[in-house]
C-alpha cells in the first residue's frame, strides 16, 4: 500500500516469502509441525498462510481439514488461507475447488468462489446458484467473479443485486455491472460508494 513500493520491490518480497516456504517444504512433517505451532500461538493471517500453503500442496485431507476448521473459527485470519489459495498453482486445487463449490457448508463454498476468483477460473453453470446463495459473502464474491471473468451472460443476474440488502453485494454488483457494460446503473451506485463507506478505496 505504500507509495514508494514498485513492482520490483514486491517481487523481492515475494521471493523472500517463497524462500521461507521452501524451507518449510524441505522440512516435511517437521516443517508443518513448526508452522502449526506458530499458528496456534499467534493465530494470525501470516501464520495461517504458511500452514495453509503446506497443507494445500500436500493434498492430504489430514493436513487440509484442520486448516479449514481453524480458518472458519478465526475469521480475522482467513485472508491468510485466501492468500494461500492464490499462491498455489491451479493444478494443486484441481478437483478440490469443485468439491468446495458443491459443499453444503457455506464456508467451503466461499473458499471455492475465492479460488475461482484468484485464478480466474470459470465455475460455469454453478455461478447462477452461487449468485443466489443464502450467505452474503458468497453472493458478494460471486458478483465480483462475474466481472472478473467478463461474463456478459450474467448481466441480467448481476443487475438485481444492486438492491441487495447486503452492502458488499451492492458494491460488487455495481463494480461488475460497470465492467460488463451496464454503466447507466453502475456509475451512480459506484459514485455513492466512492463518497464514503467500507468500499470507498475500491
Amino acid at each position: 500500500d505504500q507509495p514508494h513500493y514498485n513492482l520490483r520491490d514486491l517481487a523481492g518480497l515475494e521471493e523472500r516469502v517463497e524462500a521461507h516456504i521452501d524451507g518449510l517444504r524441505v522440512a516435511g512433517n517437521s516443517g508443518f509441525a513448526i508452522a502449526w505451532a506458530q499458528l496456534e500461538q499467534l493465530g494470525g493471517p501470516g501464520e495461517l498462510f504458511a500452514v495453509a500453503l503446506l497443507a494445500l500442496e500436500s493434498r492430504s485431507a489430514a493436513w487440509i481439514e484442520p486448516v479449514l476448521k481453524f480458518a472458519e473459527s478465526v475469521p480475522r485470519a482467513r485472508r491468510g488461507l485466501f492468500g494461500a489459495l492464490g499462491w498455489v498453482t491451479p493444478d494443486v486445487l484441481r478437483g478440490q475447488v469443485i468439491a468446495w463449490l458443491d459443499d453444503p457448508m457455506s464456508f467451503r463454498r466461499l473458499l471455492g468462489v475465492v479460488a475461482c476468483s484468484l485464478h480466474r477460473a470459470n465455475p460455469d453453470s454453478r455461478v447462477e446458484r452461487l449468485l443466489a446463495d443464502e450467505e452474503p459473502s458468497i453472493r458478494a464474491r460471486t458478483l465480483r467473479l462475474a466481472g472478473e471473468l467478463g461474463r456478459l451472460d450474467l448481466r441480467d443476474l448481476v443487475r438485481p443485486a444492486l438492491k441487495d440488502e447486503d452492502n458488499a453485494c451492492r458494491f460488487w454488483a455495481a463494480w461488475s455491472a460497470g465492467l460488463l457494460g451496464d454503466r447507466a446503473q453502475a456509475i451512480p451506485a459506484l459514485r455513492l460508494h466512492a463518497t464514503g463507506g467500507d468500499f470507498r478505496r475500491r
